[in-house]
């Protein structure tokens, strides 16, 4: 992939909401309205507990006020003013549960994926990904690995734990289950990656250097920690690396010119994405057009600082490197992005 195409697709995934951008891009091939329409077959809103867009950051276990989005620039505008989307990647245990299903079912399903992202009044775009072994306290349930919170319960959870650990407030919210990553790959034709390292996972053989892998593959890819150098943080960093590729792919001129792919796309977005319940479709296509204007410099991507890994409970985690990881949430918050990029 052109480096162009990824600095394209890493502004996207700077507001941590590559979903929301997907379908607010792909607004502008079916239409709104047949937009709306598949939104309604199956895209998910999820009532989620996010800090409205005048709140002071709030106490952990605090109230929070959730967001409303009535589309138009009020929608673009919100992306600076200091909340952050949380992206979540979510790993549904059987048929039981999908993002946006019900009431939040205990266990049904944990999290591998979970990045904060935000955009500041500059325009500069900064993400920040967390590992799921992180080792965090839970409100209410004490410490934990961090993707613990999002299992027990659910994306609340999840923002609160997040809000304590970090002092972020979440503004908006979406997830993708890890049947959606099979089901978006395919429906571009295959996405390619480039790994820094070769290994072998569930019997799929990754080459060091350019991968064109189809669904199964990629979630094989995207699950793979136990043979590669750094563990959980290489796999991190593998989920940026092909999250940015396949949605480069989702936005891309290909897709969007092209009907039948993009109802492919959408078609797989319905059945495994959901958002919360405030972001409407009128505030997809308003932060779609504001983030495509964004600089292909302005962004700054990485992983929280931890200390090392180790044992708790028997459970091996990621111990948090405190002073850096708040110095890292600090330049997030102030939207200071030649400090993020130091940090990181």
């Amino acid at each position: 992939m052109p480096s162009h195409s990824r600095r394209r697709a890493a502004v996207a995934l700077g507001a941590a909401a590559l979903l929301v951008l997907g379908a607010g891009g792909l607004a502008a091939t079916v239409g709104r309205d047949a937009l709306a329409s598949a939104a309604r077959g199956g895209i998910s809103g999820v009532d989620v507990a996010l800090d409205g867009p005048t709140a002071a950051p709030a106490e952990a276990g605090g109230s929070t006020a959730s967001s409303s989005g009535d589309g138009g620039d009020d929608a673009a505008a919100s992306l600076a003013d200091g909340r952050a989307f949380l992206l979540v990647g979510s790993d549904s245990r059987g048929d039981a549960q999908r993002p946006g299903d019900g009431d939040w079912v205990e266990g049904a399903q944990r999290s591998d994926v979970m990045m904060l992202g935000r955009v500041t009044p500059e325009g500069e775009v900064l993400v920040v990904s967390l590992p799921r072994d992180l080792w965090v306290d839970v409100p209410g349930r004490g410490p934990a690995k961090l993707n613990a919170a999002y299992s027990w319960g659910g994306p609340d959870l999840l923002v609160e734990t997040l809000r304590q650990e970090t002092g972020v407030r979440v503004g908006r919210f979406a997830a993708l289950d890890f049947d959606g990553v099979v089901a978006l790959t395919d429906a571009v034709g295959g996405v390619t990656v480039e790994s820094p390292y070769a290994f072998t996972s569930r019997g799929v053989d990754v080459v060091a250097g350019e991968n064109t892998l189809d669904g199964a593959e990629a979630l094989a890819f995207l699950r793979e920690r136990k043979s590669l150098p750094r563990g959980d943080l290489d796999r991190v960093a593998n989920q940026q690396r092909y999250l940015l590729a396949m949605f480069d792919d989702v936005l891309s001129q290909q897709t969007l010119s092209d009907p039948r792919r993009a109802a492919r796309v959408l078609s797989a977005a319905r059945e495994h994405v959901a958002v919360d319940s405030g972001t409407s479709f009128g505030d997809l296509e308003a932060i779609a057009r504001a983030l495509g204007g964004t600089r292909p410099d302005a962004v700054v991507a990485g992983t929280v600082p931890v200390a090392g890994d180790g044992t708790e409970g028997g459970q091996s985690v990621l111990h948090v490197d405190r002073p850096a990881a708040d110095a890292v949430w600090a330049a997030f918050r102030d939207g200071d992005a030649d400090r993020l990029r130091e940090l990181l």
